[in-house]
């Protein structure tokens, strides 16, 4: 007797990275993204941390019900202050950078979009015209090593 088994495989979404510069606070910038594009980009509950790198990660989401497009903005770099042991002063002695994506050190933020791309050509021609981004463009998948540590849902 034959055994059958029924497998439900949803396609995978499409995604696609960006990289955005910019020269003030990781916070103005979402700000400025929902004042001009009408999104809703809110902070993650938890930063992005790995055992490995004693930092963490801003992280920022919004989710588009109506074209069932996801967008994530993250912080590429995190710097930590290092004491040293015989110092006896208040300031720190050296400041140690830590990069989600090293790869790509020259990025300050990562725009990650899922779903449908057609779509978010749209939205990335709004996003050009924000006056204070000084540049955004695509990052070949290729290009990038660690994609893995965007992978935060």
């Amino acid at each position: 007797m034959p055994n059958h088994i029924l497998k439900h495989v949803e396609p995978e979404k499409e995604t696609s990275y960006f990289a955005l510069h910019f020269d003030d606070e990781f916070f103005k910038l979402v700000l400025l993204l929902n004042f001009h594009l009408g999104t809703r980009f809110t902070r993650t509950k938890k930063d992005l941390t790995f055992k490995s790198v004693a930092g963490s990660f801003m992280t920022y989401n919004y989710f588009d019900k109506k074209s069932d497009l996801d967008f994530w903005i993250y912080n590429n770099s995190c710097t930590n202050p290092i004491k040293s042991e015989g110092s006896l002063s208040f300031f720190q002695d050296s400041v140690e950078t830590f990069f989600l994506m090293p790869e790509i050190r020259s990025v300050q933020y990562v725009l990650k979009c899922i779903g449908d791309q057609c779509l978010f050509a749209d939205f990335l021609k709004k996003l050009s015209r924000v006056p204070e981004i000084i540049s955004i463009y695509k990052i070949p998948k290729r290009k990038l090593k660690s994609k893995e540590n965007l992978i935060f849902e």
